[in-house]
């Protein structure tokens, strides 16, 4: 039986009283923010400290919550209560007030995720502010890039196929030890022909004692005449072997017959512990108390990422991040434009570092979720077969479910930031132009070109070309796997880690950006991901930079979380003595009371047949 959670749970979620209609924000986002709001002029960071837009903002964040939420309460109440019989009162508050724990730790969860998100990708993007809170602009006239019988059968025909062959060799063999034997063993030939006279004898008596039982024999001997007449005598003895021969014959058939049946008894069991439901598990039926199991329970699953995550070159606060920032620093106030490493590199290692903690992140909420769905099972499912949907489910989760809602996240927000050209402080999307140095000019916006002129940002947001090391004494470098292009989190995006794995490549970048500091480099034999020097960023991040799986399933523990209270199973097997016995004895019963009525009758009839032909025949003979 099931039936769906909204029936029965209901929600009426407060939100915090900014929210509510007490403060009417777009009321106060008008008073607080300047009538010259559209004047290029008036949009400083003065305007957005006076807290105008960030009324705005907050107005977003209460609508976002609001449609979140009710959109998870919504999906929450689709999903469907299945219990196999009707759950008493305990039982069904335990488990409602599971569902909605993890109901009210998921929501807010998954929506902080999204929101992370795409603040994340905004900051790797070093998006633009009409307020210049992030970045002052400074315009340049620049441009930049699935028996028995049988067996039986089998069996006869190898045996007999053996006993042809060997039977002869056995006859011969024995034959001639009884014969050496013979000539071996004359002298006490008369001592044994005495002791095989003596046994002769014996079984000659016996069977004389036999004979005589079944000759006189006599079953329908009439108490009333304890001396009848001799043909009376000898009618009731030829009853009794009549009596005798069918009643052996019957109870032959039936007792051949009843061994070759298969008999059917089903036994129940009541708690079974999990030692006695293994040794039976393929027999045994036990029904579930608890039809719905949260993975969790008895699924252990864990998982190890990317040592690029962990290392120097993502962490913010590492001598790697500051070498990047320095020569950041330096480059953005020459007046030189070039895309180079020493400008790029910054925001593509924090794009890096972005796309890191954004895929772990969303992993292990992912993770958590799926640990915290359930398992339906009515009841106990067999070993194998739960090894099998177990086997199935994890896979499902590690290339479907797992993937799904992050990736197409990070897809929707990244086409929408291309398709409504926000523009990158770095200028490697879109960069200002002046037409006219005059007072109030009209600033255009021209897009980055690269390769050579090939490819624009504003046709394609994939253009990329190889990120090139500027050095002192020679021509610039091309870094090996590193791109540039339109945004650095979509260039990053489509770069490989190869130049990480190579310490001659880093201490390269080291001394082109003046650094003292020797860095070690990742260790090939590490990552799964190969070969790396083609291996994207893109694919890594589609696989969430999982390394390695570590899982662990308890069947114990399902069969502990089912709470079977009573098991049964049935049992068939043929060659059981006691139920041949009863049987046999109780047709014998009925057997016996049928013969002894009817084996009289029959032999008064075929006597009146005999005596009336007889009559007939003297009267015929005394007529002629």
């Amino acid at each position: 039986m099931s039936t769906l959670l909204k029936n029965f749970v209901k929600f009426n979620p407060l939100y915090h009283e900014v929210c509510s209609d007490k403060f009417d924000l777009d009321d106060l986002f008008d008073a607080l923010t300047p009538s010259d709001y559209d004047d290029y002029s008036g949009c400083s960071i003065e305007n957005l400290r006076q807290g105008g837009p960030l009324f705005k903002a907050l107005k977003s964040f209460c609508e976002l919550s609001d449609k979140t939420v009710n959109n998870a309460i919504h999906e929450f109440g689709e999903i469907q209560l299945v219990t196999e019989n009707l759950l008493t009162h305990d039982l069904f508050t335990s488990r409602i007030e599971s569902s909605l724990s993890d109901f009210k730790s998921m929501t807010p969860m998954q929506f902080f995720d999204l929101l992370m998100l795409i603040r994340e990708t905004t900051w790797a993007n070093q998006f633009i502010t009409i307020f210049r809170t992030n970045y002052q602009l400074i315009v340049r006239n620049d441009t930049g890039r699935l028996k028995a019988i049988s067996i039986v059968i089998s069996l006869f025909s190898g045996l007999s196929a053996v006993f042809r062959f060997v039977t002869p060799l056995l006859v011969t063999f024995v034959l001639s030890r009884c014969r050496r034997q013979a000539q071996q063993e004359e002298p006490s030939e008369d001592i044994q022909r005495i002791g095989g006279s003596r046994i002769k004898n014996l079984i000659m008596k016996l069977g004389n004692k036999l004979s005589t039982i079944m000759v006189t024999l006599n079953l329908f001997e009439n108490v009333d005449k304890p001396h009848p007449p001799e043909e009376e005598l000898r009618t009731q003895r030829r009853m009794t072997r009549v009596y005798l021969f069918i009643v052996i014959l019957t109870l032959g058939i039936i007792t051949w017959i009843t061994a070759l049946t298969y008999q059917t008894k089903t036994i129940s069991m009541d708690k079974p512990t999990f030692d006695v439901y293994k040794s039976l598990e393929q027999l045994v039926d036990c029904p579930c108390a608890n039809v719905s199991i949260p993975y969790h329970t008895f699924i252990d699953l864990k998982m190890s990422f990317h040592k690029v995550c962990s290392s120097d070159f993502t962490d913010l606060h590492s001598d790697w991040m500051a070498m990047l920032y320095s020569s950041f620093s330096h480059e953005i106030k020459s007046e030189d434009n070039v895309i180079t490493f020493q400008r790029m590199a910054l925001s593509h290692f924090q794009a890096l570092r972005v796309i890191c903690e954004t895929s772990m992140h969303s992993a292990k909420t992912e993770l958590s979720l799926f640990l915290n769905s359930t398992f339906y099972s009515t009841s106990m499912v067999e070993l194998d077969v739960f090894q099998k949907q177990i086997d199935a489910t994890l896979l499902n989760f590690k290339s479907h479910s797992l993937s799904s809602n992050y990736i197409h996240s990070l897809e929707l927000i990244r086409g929408m930031y291309s398709n409504n050209v926000f523009i990158s402080a770095f200028g490697t999307n879109w960069s200002p132009v002046l037409r006219w140095e005059v007072p109030n000019a009209k600033v255009y916006m021209q897009p980055q070109q690269y390769n050579m002129s090939s490819c624009n940002c504003a046709t394609s947001k994939a253009c990329v070309e190889t990120m090139k090391l500027r050095l002192e004494s020679r021509s610039p470098w091309a870094v090996p796997g590193m791109l540039s292009g339109c945004l650095p989190l979509d260039s990053m995006l489509e770069s490989t880690l190869e130049c990480l794995y190579d310490q001659t490549c880093i201490d390269k970048i080291s001394d082109a950006l003046d650094s003292s500091i020797r860095y070690t480099p990742l260790i090939a034999d590490h990552t799964r991901f190969h070969p790396i020097n083609i291996m994207k960023l893109d694919n890594i991040t589609n696989q969430f930079f999982i390394e390695k799986w570590s899982e662990s399933v308890s069947f114990e523990a399902y069969f502990n979380a089912c709470h079977t209270d009573k098991c049964s199973y049935t049992i068939s097997k043929r060659f059981n003595i006691g139920y041949i016995s009863s049987t046999v004895i109780t047709f014998y019963g009925g057997l016996s009371v049928g013969l002894t009525l009817t084996i009289p009758l029959v032999f008064k009839i075929v006597q009146k047949c005999l005596l009336n032909r007889n009559t007939r025949r003297v009267v015929s003979i005394n007529t002629s």
